[in-house]
């Protein structure tokens, strides 16, 4: 006798994310670009609509105003710059600029890790951790001076994360197919 609960699907969701996922892994293989135009689009359109509403905020809370009014509009220019591009150059000219610009934060915060890994195995004296350091700071200076090589590898970590994401999806979700399977078909 089956049991028609409210999940007996659920098994369902994983795998349909999964599916989605390789997808997407697949097009960052295939054709970047297009991806990582819409996701610097997305940061615009985040940036514009928290600006709009720091900036409405302002008529109902009026502490830290002149914090909240940069930040604010700050937020609508930037935002408002990348949402609404003149053209379809000046879009892969913004996606450049921003994709860039994360990676050199990345690539800083790396180089942050490297530093303070070298001072806290020195600290402690355990000199293979601050070999460990030594390395990432060479990687971080190696990485920081070719961005281009940057860029492209860290399109190639975001589609192999995702792929691997979307496996693991599917995975997980033919995993409780088959519990299902052996709970309710007695």
């Amino acid at each position: 006798m089956r049991d028609t609960s409210l999940f007996s699907n659920a098994w369902m969701a994983p795998v349909v994310y999964g599916v989605c996922l390789v997808l997407v892994s697949l097009m960052l293989f295939i054709r970047p670009l297009p991806l990582i135009s819409l996701a610097v689009w997305t940061i615009g359109l985040f940036w514009l609509v928290g600006g709009i509403i720091k900036l409405i905020g302002l008529y109902f809370d009026r502490t830290r105003w002149g914090l909240k009014l940069i930040g604010g509009a700050a937020g609508v220019f930037v935002g408002a710059w990348i949402v609404f591009p003149a053209s379809g150059a000046e879009m892969v000219v913004k996606t450049a600029a921003l994709t860039s610009t994360l990676a050199y934060i990345w690539l800083f915060g790396g180089l942050f890790v490297g530093v303070t890994t070298i001072f806290g195995g020195l600290n402690v004296k355990d000199y293979s951790e601050a070999l460990v350091g030594f390395i990432e700071v060479l990687l971080a200076c190696f990485l920081i001076s070719n961005v281009y090589f940057m860029l492209n590898t860290m399109v190639l970590i975001f589609a192999f994360i995702t792929l691997f994401g979307g496996i693991a999806s599917i995975y997980v979700g033919v995993k409780a197919r088959k519990a299902e399977k052996m709970i309710f078909t007695k």
